[in-house]
């Protein structure tokens, strides 16, 4: 638990300081002075921790060194800008002071919550992690972005920038136990931001109500996350953090940079979220309107560095600007992945998210109306509930036709969020990969304020506190129940609770545990690795793949010269 604390710290202290440096910067090109809040600071400087991040990956390993480096500037940089961290630090007492006491209770369960998940994760590692995860982190760890590492695995080409992240400041065995702590310092952000427009949102009953049970169903879905290394859950938190900012804050240059980047930089996290990018083409027409050419141009070039940094590492891991959409092919070098390997790749993604464990040409090959019944059994209650919220807002939207009409900017949110759904429902329907249009889908409707005569005059409508009430304490409890059982359910016998409180296990603990075998084949002078059962290497020695292509070949004397196949024809 220690090191999970201590981990925040240290990512919260080099995130701020890089989006202290991004706010300065664009500062300096437009001329006047931005003044974005902390929350908003956190994501700008994820997003351009992120990008420096990947333009180092062309070049070096992200190891040890690496981190140790950016640790170092950000302590220089924090001794040199001293006034503003201990302005951060008095601003975050004064904002929990000012809080209800009600919210700051829901603030030490949200904490106590993602605390109890994050210790019991580790035990509760999901299939992609130990399928490729882990190996892609130990490939970046190991060497600069390497030529046609596709070919070794289909999966390593798959170029998200949130297992550069976390890995980068997660994955260093000689140096400290691993710890992918990422996912559940960002749920906490948001549920504090969250919270913190919910204190603001007076005798507004609705929409506090749609609020918190927001927060749960966020808290609720991604719970087995918070200390993984799963692509989806921060690409979910953008698309919620933007849309929802849509409806708490007035259009300004400042929103508009910070939900510009992040939408831009959400896409090299999960391309599969690429309805989100309707956000910076209304910031450009809002800004060519307003004739803000300066900050359209900061904005575009910041844009433009994510997006030339993301594809050229997709292009050396695969050959292709977007593994693993083969319909971009615009390179033939030779270690590009056969196409014929790519099309496979693609078919299983979209077939294993409609219905999984079954044969991807089959599944392709149903009509809508036959997978949809089939997808629709194999789905949690819950699930179906969120669905039926998402099927049902047009109505909401329609019966609320005045509030929207003097708010339109507050339906192109729900716009977006309905684009995001339908798009990502018609591709990839699984859950995980689109909560976060999903669940913006489903509240938006809700959460302008709502004024009724039926309403005014009952008590609790006027002590909003009393449902409030309700909620925080049975979802804390539902939460905290399930994360304690999920605890002590996934706690190996011979390990004591003292453990958990200092430090988490390491990431081989679950292999050692399960005693995984590998077997070791030379193909064409590569020693490589294949796990004897299933097809999970776990943190095993690299190259480890589930199974060898005998065609496979080093593009030169090393590893870091890359891998092609023989007679490869695209």
């Amino acid at each position: 638990m220690l090191a999970i604390l201590a981990s925040w710290c240290i990512i919260c202290l080099v995130f701020l300081a890089f989006g202290n440096i991004s706010i300065a910067l664009c500062n300096k090109v437009i001329g006047r002075k931005l003044n974005l809040s902390y929350v908003d600071t956190f994501w700008l400087g994820l997003c351009a921790c992120g990008t420096s991040i990947c333009t180092l990956s062309l070049f070096l390993p992200l190891n040890k060194y690496m981190l140790s480096a950016y640790i170092a500037f950000t302590i220089i940089y924090w001794i040199l800008e001293k006034k503003i961290l201990f302005d951060i630090y008095k601003s975050t007492l004064s904002w929990i002071s000012s809080l209800n006491w009600l919210y700051k209770i829901g603030i030490a369960s949200i904490l106590a919550i993602v605390i109890v998940y994050s210790l019991s994760v580790p035990y509760t590692k999901l299939y992609d992690e130990w399928l490729y995860h882990l190996q892609t982190i130990m490939w970046n760890e190991q060497y600069r972005v390497v030529p046609g590492l596709g070919n070794l695995h289909g999966r390593f080409a798959f170029n998200s920038n949130f297992l550069l992240l976390t890995g980068f400041f997660g994955y260093h065995p000689g140096l400290f136990p691993s710890i992918f702590s990422l996912i559940g310092l960002c749920i906490l952000i948001t549920c504090f931001w969250l919270i913190g427009w919910l204190n603001k949102m007076k005798n507004d009953i609705i929409s506090g109500s749609v609020l918190l049970t927001a927060l749960f169903f966020l808290i609720f879905f991604l719970r087995s996350t918070f200390t993984s290394t799963m692509t989806d859950p921060l690409p979910a938190i953008f698309v919620i953090y933007i849309l929802i900012s849509f409806i708490r804050y007035t259009i300004s240059i400042e929103k508009l940079l910070v939900w510009t980047v992040m939408a831009a930089f959400c896409i090299t996290l999960k391309t599969s979220t690429v309805a989100i990018l309707l956000v910076p083409v209304f910031s450009f027409i809002f800004m060519i309107k307003n004739k803000e050419f300066k900050p359209l141009f900061f904005i575009f070039t910041f844009c433009l560095i994510i997006a030339i940094v993301w594809c050229a590492r997709s292009v050396i891991l695969s050959g292709y600007i977007v593994y693993p959409f083969s319909a971009v092919d615009l390179f033939n070098f030779d270690w590009k992945v056969p196409k014929i390997s790519t099309i496979i790749e693609q078919e299983w993604v979209y077939s294993w998210a409609r219905i999984a464990g079954m044969d991807r040409s089959v599944v392709l090959a149903m009509p809508l109306q036959q997978w949809v019944p089939q997808w629709a059994v194999r789905q949690e209650k819950y699930t179906l509930i969120l669905y039926f919220f998402v099927i049902i807002s047009p109505i909401i939207i329609l019966y609320r036709r005045k509030t929207f009409k003097s708010k339109p900017i507050i339906l192109f949110a729900w716009f977006v969020a309905i684009i995001g759904t339908v798009f990502s429902f018609l591709t990839a329907p699984d859950i995980r990969f689109n909560i976060g249009f999903v669940l913006c889908s489903a509240i938006i409707p809700f959460l302008p304020p709502m004024q009724s005569a039926l309403f005014t005059n009952l008590l609790i409508i006027r002590k909003p506190e009393y449902v409030y009430s309700a909620i925080i304490g049975l979802s804390g409890i539902i939460l905290l129940g399930l994360g304690v059982r999920q605890f002590t359910h996934f706690k190996w016998d011979d390990e004591r609770l003292l453990t958990f409180i200092l430090k988490p296990q390491t990431s081989d603990k679950v292999r050692n545990k399960l005693d995984i075998k590998y077997n070791e084949t030379v193909i064409n002078g590569i020693r490589v690795y294949t796990p004897q059962k299933g097809d999970q290497c776990y943190d095993h020695s690299i190259p480890c793949t589930p199974a060898v292509n005998t065609s496979l070949q080093m593009r030169g004397n090393g590893f870091r010269d890359g891998f092609r196949i023989i007679n490869n024809e695209n």
